[in-house]
């Protein structure tokens, strides 16, 4: 068992509609899925440490690097080229990664015509990793700057939307290539309350990174996948409805969903589920390519061969068994409803060798 995170321990992410937890009472939904409320991913025994990045397969990379420079003010911190190995064979790729004080954005174009699969916008309900979510302090114009260098609202009304007037106000939109990204910005009396310690609320972070977000058409399933991949329990779970607020954040009317949380790390890193009743989130259309336009996500691990060992036993399906990709070991797999992702460990961590 790992050390717990004291830090980890006492925060409350609130990204990704999480405000009405605040405002009305959260009870978990009767299923058999265990909550635990001090639940974190630095309690499992598993090699497990958080989420390593957000990945976003894009179809003109300069362009979305150039746009999210341009949004959030963070800067590249690494770009290269490489080839993922899969069961669909080589697929050659190029890449950059713009790093947050919370998750890495992992920006990837997929080189040759073949590659670039044409797919059409997801909706808000999903099915699939329908976002990641950019926080920042109150009074930074978050959502102004994301419209004004090329992103459309989802959200209606304007401007950010306050659900409860607790400290967050939330807003959907699209970047260029029509991504769905989640903007909230985050009070003083929030961050002090859900006990961001001093040094994050002044190290000079005015935009960081948050979550993974998955729609799913059986919620139930997939927080028992993760629970048993990630080795601990959702933190938190809740159903929502009858919220004209959250209609306006989401651009829908009469929207009604139940969502459940996995706490991934300190400074607000969660996994998120969500699974919409109004309109019906549905299944997936097959599994989800590697070079598909759109969301994954990427688990840091410690140890990635013995966590593929443990995994083959929920009988998960495997792109290929871990192999070198540039400066890390990786391993891509599907959920059960069809999501990639992916477990990661540095080369120069762990210099470990390919089994034969």
């Amino acid at each position: 068992m790992k050390a717990l995170n004291v830090l980890t321990r006492r925060y409350v992410p609130v990204c990704g509609l999480l405000a009405a937890a605040l405002v009305s009472p959260l009870a978990s939904a009767e299923t058999s899925i265990q909550v635990d409320e001090n639940a974190s991913i630095a309690d499992t025994a598993t090699s497990i440490s958080g989420i390593a990045r957000i990945r976003l397969v894009v179809t003109d990379l300069d362009s979305q690097i150039a746009y999210f420079k341009a949004s959030s003010g963070l800067a590249v911190s690494k770009t290269g080229s490489a080839t993922l190995t899969s069961d669909a064979g080589e697929q050659a790729f190029r890449y950059a990664d713009l790093d947050s004080a919370t998750l890495t954005l992992r920006l990837v174009e997929f080189l040759g015509d073949a590659h670039q699969q044409s797919t059409e916008m997801m909706a808000v309900q999903g099915p699939g990793m329908t976002h990641t979510c950019f926080q920042a302090k109150a009074g930074t114009g978050l959502y102004d700057k994301f419209l004004h260098t090329g992103a459309k609202a989802v959200s209606r009304g304007g401007e950010l939307v306050d659900l409860g007037g607790y400290g967050v106000r939330y807003a959907y939109v699209r970047d260029p290539e029509g991504n769905m990204l989640e903007l909230e910005e985050l009070e003083n009396k929030f961050l002090e309350a859900k006990s961001y310690d001093s040094a994050w609320r002044h190290d000079g972070s005015s935009v960081w990174i948050t979550q993974a977000a998955i729609a799913t058409p059986d919620i139930d399933r997939l927080l028992g996948f993760y629970s048993k991949v990630l080795g601990i329990p959702p933190y938190r779970r809740g159903s929502y409805s009858d919220h004209p607020q959250m209609d306006k954040v989401a651009g829908m009317d009469n929207i009604a969903l139940d969502g459940g949380w996995f706490r991934m790390g300190p400074r607000g890193a969660v996994l998120e589920l969500w699974q919409y009743r109004q309109p019906q989130t549905a299944e997936r259309a097959g599994e989800q390519a590697p070079d598909q336009p759109g969301y994954s996500f990427v688990l840091q691990v410690d140890d990635i061969h013995a966590e593929y060992d443990r995994l083959q036993a929920l009988n998960l399906h495997f792109l290929s068994p871990p192999s070198q990709v540039g400066d890390e070991w990786l391993l891509w797999a599907h959920d059960p409803d069809g999501n990639l992702f992916g477990l990661a460990q540095s080369v120069a961590a762990a210099p470990l060798k390919p089994r034969s």
